[in-house]
């Protein structure tokens, strides 16, 4: 640790004086669902705009991906339709699929699976980090569906927050 002195007082040095205390602390999760194109961009972007004012962000990833492959159109429109604004901090209209990975799973605090497929298969490939797994609900894959359907699956998602976050 670097120490300088100003009028007689110790001063930490600038870089550690921004390492946020416990209670600053920004709490990491992260949503994964099959492709990383649908519901768990939706869930992360929804999450995100749900508690911006919080220490806490999401991520999204998925177990079956094509890396690169943006959020799906219908995802992106529903999304808007809520009114989840697309920002620098919450930017889902550049969002590429990303695989989940064990350097993933270690920089977020909690993982949420889209369906209970997802869940079992996180809890088998990581059981040393089996604590950090969380069901969110089974939320239907709108992959393909109409605009209707995908505004459904967003509707499902925020009905599950409520029962898993208690955010109104």
């Amino acid at each position: 640790m670097m120490i300088t002195v100003k009028n007689n007082a110790p001063v930490l040095d600038a870089a550690l004086q921004k390492v946020p205390s416990e209670e600053q602390k920004i709490h990491r999760v992260c949503f994964v669902c099959t492709g990383n194109t649908c519901r768990s961009p939706m869930a992360a972007a929804l999450y995100n705009y749900l508690h911006e004012d919080e220490p806490t962000e999401a991520c999204s990833a998925g177990l079956s991906v094509f890396p690169g492959e943006p959020i799906a159109l219908n995802a992106l429109l529903a999304l808007k339709g809520r009114g989840v604004i697309s920002s620098a901090k919450n930017n889902y209209e550049a969002h590429e699929a990303t695989p989940f990975s064990k350097e993933l799973l270690d920089r977020v605090d909690d993982v949420y699976a889209l369906s209970s497929r997802h869940y079992m298969a996180l809890c088998i490939s990581y059981p040393e980090d089996v604590q950090k797994f969380h069901l969110l609900g089974e939320i239907a894959d709108p992959y393909g569906a109409s605009l209707d359907r995908y505004q459904q699956t967003l509707a499902e998602i925020e009905e599950a927050f409520h029962v898993q976050f208690r955010k109104s």
